[in-house]
């Protein structure tokens, strides 16, 4: 095992994951509070996102485990989609309903399957 993988192994990114999950799942409680106007946790969990994506990245390109690599994968076309739907147009400053719904979703089943993929490490 290299240097790197003692840092990041496929149990580690699945804990790191339901984490980010937990987060997006914060977030969109905290947005359907505010009806939808992006706050100070919306950026933090913005900056996150961009985080976890290379390390997401580097998953796909490093770590071996086939769940990891389905994990990252998955997350990182959630941020690929939801940044074409800013770029669309479809979120601004203030986020619709239904794509809040869809944010506190997708953090749900992001945290489920990294805490599944956690039980079957390595």
């Amino acid at each position: 095992m290299t240097q790197a993988h003692r840092f990041l192994s496929a149990g580690r990114f699945a804990t790191g994951s339901v984490v980010v999950g937990l987060l997006e799942v914060l977030d969109a409680a905290i947005l359907y509070a505010r009806e939808g106007v992006i706050g100070p946790m919306s950026y933090l969990v913005g900056a996150v996102q961009l985080i976890w994506v290379v390390v997401s990245v580097y998953v796909l390109v490093r770590i071996r485990h086939r769940g990891a690599k389905l994990l990252a994968l998955v997350y990182i076309a959630w941020v690929v989609f939801t940044y074409v739907l800013a770029a669309l147009g479809f979120i601004s400053t203030v986020i619709p309903m239904p794509f809040v719904f869809l944010g506190g979703a997708f953090g749900v089943v992001y945290a489920l399957g990294a805490a599944y993929l956690g039980k079957y490490r390595e």
